[in-house]
This record gives structure tokens, C-alpha cells and sequence, in this order.
């Protein structure tokens, strides 16, 4: 399809539908390159524009060649009470306490899994997850549940595939994306306060 003209105060521009096409795509979620290969290489090649582009909306492209995804963030700069329209660009939704706990333990087996130069996939059982998450939740209901939707709302999350296999062993991989989400800086911070707090009542947080 060729780029079509379009007019507008005087102005003539060309529509560029490939790479139109590039930037919705990444302003609805998570692009992965099993996904999508031929738009995998298309944001490749177009990498610098996009970053461009979006730089414009107030929005950073981060690209992961090697685990094969990339996704938009908002900068830093826009994070401020009085300049917050860039965050509507992207979908964003609010944690609960339970699923930040998870979010922070499967973290750090990411980053183990790194210092230990390992390229193996981080997989977990079911009963694994949970365990992750029950010692910190002391005091609070932990009923089978409450632990399966807080799994099931971080795989909806995009943080957690489930595998192929048997159902009532249910097993999850711990997708890469989750490095881009959650930094290290981050994880740092919120283990000191759950540290201060107990391990009880720390607010809830937001994913971007």
C-alpha cells in the first residue's frame, strides 16, 4: 500500500502506514518478536525514528534484542503531579499488596538467574508461586483463592505464560519483560520498606 496524502493547514504530509502500524501496536502493549516476526524486524529497522516518535509523546521505546520484546515507558520527567497526560498513552493499572510481593520475589530469581550467567528459563510450579508469596503474608487471608487470583492477575499482567502440561500441576514461566518493569533501583527501595513495614500494610503499586 503507498503512503497516502494528507493536508492540513496548508500543510502536505505522507502517512506512513508500516510504521503507523508500528506505533499502535506498541501503544497497546508488549511487543514480542515470536509474535509478530516481520514487524519484529520492521521496529528494528525503523528503531531510531520510533524512539524519536514517541520521545514526542512524552514516551520511551525500550528494546530487548536478546529476550525479544519491546515496549514503550513514560519518562521519568512526565512523572510529576502537574504533567501526567503521558501516562494515558500506555496501559497502566494499579497492584494489589499480594501481587507486588510476587512481582518483587520472582524479580529477584531473574537477577539470581543472571549472576549465575544461567540461560535457562525461569519456571515455577503452582504450589512454588505460592510459597513465594505465604511468608510474607502473615496475618493476612491466604486462602487458595486469594493465591490463584493473584497468580492468574500477574500472568493476565503479561509477567507469567502459562505452559502446556498437566492441569492439575499447573507451571508458569517468568517472561522477561518483567526486567523492563521492574528495575533493580526499584527493588531495592520497596524491599526496605517492606523491611520497615513488616512485610504488612505496604501500599499498593502501579504497573506502567
Amino acid at each position: 500500500m503507498s503512503a497516502a496524502a494528507c493536508a492540513g493547514e496548508g500543510t502536505l504530509w505522507q502517512v506512513d502506514p508500516a510504521f503507523s502500524a508500528l506505533v499502535q501496536r506498541l501503544l497497546k502493549g508488549v511487543l514480542y518478536r515470536s509474535a509478530d516476526e516481520s514487524m519484529w524486524a520492521s521496529l528494528l529497522r525503523r528503531r531510531e525514528e520510533l524512539a524519536r516518535y514517541v520521545g514526542v509523546l512524552g514516551l520511551t521505546l525500550h528494546v530487548s534484542e536478546e529476550h525479544g520484546f519491546s515496549l514503550l515507558h513514560p519518562i521519568e520527567a512526565y512523572s510529576t503531579p502537574d504533567v501526567h497526560d503521558a501516562y494515558r498513552w500506555v496501559p497502566h493499572a494499579t497492584i494489589s499488596f499480594s501481587i507486588t510481593l510476587l512481582l518483587v520475589q520472582l524479580r529477584k530469581r531473574l537477577a539470581q538467574l543472571d549472576v549465575e550467567g544461567s540461560e535457562e528459563r525461569l519456571v515455577f510450579e503452582h504450589a512454588e508461586l505460592a510459597e513465594l508469596v505465604t511468608p510474607w503474608m502473615v496475618g493476612e487471608s491466604i486462602e487458595p483463592p486469594n493465591i490463584d487470583a493473584c497468580i492468574d492477575a500477574t500472568a493476565a499482567l503479561g509477567f507469567l505464560r502459562p505452559l502446556p502440561g498437566d492441569r492439575a500441576r499447573p507451571r508458569y514461566e517468568v517472561m522477561r519483560i518483567l526486567e523492563a518493569w521492574v528495575g533493580l533501583g526499584w527493588l531495592t527501595a520497596l524491599d526496605q520498606r517492606l523491611g520497615e513495614a513488616g512485610g504488612r500494610g505496604a501500599a499498593s503499586s502501579t504497573v506502567r
